[in-house]
């Protein structure tokens, strides 16, 4: 027996769920996959047929998770939920609330929300192609770099720190030990401070630009794979660090993000030119002062894989 929930939503006000059906049925209960003719009534309510077309096109404006359920077993459930609401939306014309000031403000807000949306799926193409997706890959090529690396940090805030000086005198004497030959996780496992990475000699998640604090960021992708950095100082205290792989991002790894922040710089583009051909103007005295210009859309980063979770340095 299979169990599934079924939420049919009506587009009235913004989001209307006007059903939550749980399902009970085994597959050979269902009736069997006939794509019947778009003209073929389906459904009675007194005066009022229900084609398949008719059916159909409900379903196609459902949220894209439930359309399928609504299209296989769950499609009786979804025909009670369309008789129930085309009902209540009858009875509420009969008392005369489709004339209402409130009903028309709120159709003028639901369409105006529709039409934004239909604009957005008919420049959404446009608005980031393949030539230029690939153009900022190879021009930003190096925001999509990513290190692996092991740390040792000694701690100069928080519970336990060292003293400033303490932690600078300790961790010059751990450098002179790696100088000489010892081993950076060994000595990271008994020696850091940095409680996700100890027992694992140090060893970080892999990281991107723009993931760990700056000073620790830029000598971490400054260094060759092998290298141990001299003691770098951060608002976390002081670290060593050793570098075991760099590596940059492919581009289809990339290439939906970029696409995202092209399409939404020049989506707000598109507004801001928009509002000047409009030459809105809003009463200061009533609304006050404009906002700062809004920030630009943050620059994508290098993808990371699922196992992998933020560095503990940020």
């Amino acid at each position: 027996m299979k169990i599934r929930k079924l939420r049919i939503v009506a587009l009235l006000a913004g989001s209307l769920a006007i059903g939550s059906v749980a399902l009970a049925q085994d597959k050979k209960d269902a009736p069997a996959d006939k794509t019947p003719d778009p003209a073929t009534v389906i459904i009675t309510m007194g005066d009022q047929k229900i084609t398949y077309g008719d059916f159909a096109s409900f379903i196609s404006v459902l949220p894209p998770e439930t359309q399928a359920a609504a299209r296989g077993d769950g499609k009786r459930q979804t025909a009670e939920e369309l008789v129930k609401l085309r009902m209540l939306a009858g009875e509420a014309r009969a008392k005369g609330l489709d004339k209402s000031p409130k009903f028309q403000q709120q159709v003028q807000i639901m369409q105006d929300n529709i039409l934004v949306g239909l604009l957005l799926q008919s420049v959404q193409d446009s608005l980031a192609t393949d030539e230029e997706i690939k153009a900022y890959y190879e021009e930003h090529k190096a925001d999509f770099e990513r290190v692996t690396a092991r740390h040792i940090l000694l701690l100069t805030r928080g519970e336990n720190a060292l003293k400033d000086e303490d932690a600078k005198a300790k961790i010059a004497e751990l450098k002179a030990k790696l100088v000489a030959g010892g081993d950076f996780e060994a000595i990271a496992k008994a020696e850091s401070m940095d409680p996700g990475s100890k027992k694992d000699g140090g060893k970080l998640p892999r990281f991107g630009r723009g993931e760990m604090v700056p000073e620790f960021e830029k000598v971490a992708f400054g260094m060759k794979v092998g290298d141990t950095s001299d003691p770098v100082k951060t608002d976390f205290g002081y670290h060593i660090i050793k570098v075991e792989a760099h590596e940059t991002a492919s581009f289809d790894e990339c290439k939906e993000p970029i696409a995202n922040h092209l399409r939404q710089e020049k989506f707000q583009k598109m507004v801001d030119d928009l509002k000047k051909k409009a030459d809105a103007k809003l009463d200061e005295a009533f609304f006050g002062p404009p906002p700062k210009a809004p920030d630009a859309p943050k620059a994508p980063e290098a993808p990371k894989k699922a196992d992998e979770t933020a560095p503990p340095t940020k």
